[in-house]
């Protein structure tokens, strides 16, 4: 593993054994690709960019018609937000004051109602580190999703779906396949082969697929069509959404508006493949994936809007479950945790989702 003078943290597995890295996405030299991608995603959706940001839901305290419950404690709080939108990741630990080491973070996520936390189980993690990992989400009282990142140990990770058995009962199965430059056709074939395995030894599991870096709607319609074909297919589509790259802040508050249309593209693609819907996620969400986050980023005026924007677009889409990029890892360099990992306090990222959160769950 390479963590880059120990700051980096996430670029993906493009080679052998390279894991994530500190810096969320961006290679050195990779800064086009990234804006062309956003500039793609954002063409599909210009009419939405200018939109304000909305600061809060209406009073509405039920669901939408039709809106049942499909995933491990879900319910559905007002104007029909599923409660596992409210979530975050407990991402790799790049220091050692972190969200599993210190109690004071664990509280705080629990006191403000986190639902649900994505945890990272890389190839041959300790029973040990794995314990450690399920028992901070026990403690912090959310549902508990794991993220397998790699999908070519089959015996190990068929070890720790068995291991973990009922403690967990839901698993991302790879991490951003397409941003590592693996092939559709890889990534299916494993999927189709080691799913049923996996659900064999934990029939009440569901397992979520592509786990793709942006709605990248070439790779998830590959996958489908191929998923379909040999009859595995995913419990939910989990996609990843980052709305800026190193832009300034004027920039990147607008981009919080086009969440909404590119999961409404992803849902028209699952219908377009599949004849019919299934639940979305978005379980790595943020503002700016980049090593050194943009200072804004530690503002209550820019992290307040973009927040809401976010909150509120996913409710409007019906997404099923959503996680935040993350609680306390040291991701790009702190820039992206919602606690500070060296004082200890709260960010304005953990002030504002403790207030959507709020805002959306209704009165006991």
């Amino acid at each position: 593993m390479i963590h880059d003078g120990g700051q980096r943290r996430g670029l993906k597995r493009v080679v052998g054994d390279m894991t994530r890295r500190m810096t969320r996405r961006f290679l050195p030299g990779g800064s086009f690709t990234g804006i062309v991608l956003l500039l793609i995603i954002g063409l599909s959706a210009c009419a939405d960019a200018g939109a304000g940001a909305r600061l809060g839901p209406q009073a509405s305290p039920t669901a939408t018609p039709g809106q049942k419950p499909v995933l491990p404690g879900q319910s559905f709080w007002k104007e029909g937000a599923s409660s596992l939108l409210f979530g975050t990741n407990d991402s790799d630990e790049y220091f050692p004051n972190n969200l599993q080491t210190q109690p004071i973070f664990q509280q705080q996520l629990r006191a403000a109602g986190t639902t649900l936390i994505r945890t990272f189980i890389e190839d041959h993690t300790s029973d040990a580190q794995i314990d450690q990992r399920i028992t901070t989400i026990q403690n912090i009282g959310a549902q508990c999703l794991v993220d397998i990142p790699s999908i070519h140990d089959q015996a190990y990770y068929e070890h720790v779906v068995s291991y973990i058995g009922d403690r967990c009962l839901m698993y991302d199965f790879g991490n951003e396949p397409d941003w590592a430059g693996m092939s559709v056709e890889t990534y299916s074939n494993a999927w189709i082969t080691q799913i049923p395995a996996l659900r064999k030894i934990n029939p009440h599991a569901l397992f979520f697929g592509p786990v793709i870096s942006y709605p990248h709607t070439d790779f998830l319609k590959q996958f489908l069509v191929m998923a379909k074909a040999a009859n595995v297919l995913p419990d939910a589509i989990s996609i990843h959404w980052y709305a800026c790259y190193q832009d300034t802040q004027a920039v990147c508050l607008p981009r919080a508006n086009l969440l909404y249309p590119a999961i409404q593209d992803v849902r028209a693609d699952i219908e377009q493949a599949l004849g019919f819907d299934l639940p979305i996620g978005v379980d790595e969400w943020n503002f700016d994936p980049s090593g050194h986050s943009p200072a804004y980023g530690n503002q209550t005026e820019f992290v307040a809007p973009f927040y809401a924007a976010v909150f509120a677009q996913l409710v409007k889409a019906h997404v099923a479950y959503a996680c935040q990029f993350d609680a306390a890892s040291y991701s790009a360099y702190g820039g992206l945790d919602m606690f500070d990992v060296q004082t200890n306090q709260p960010k304005p990222q953990y002030v504002e989702f403790a207030r959507q959160i709020a805002l959306y769950k209704p009165a006991k």
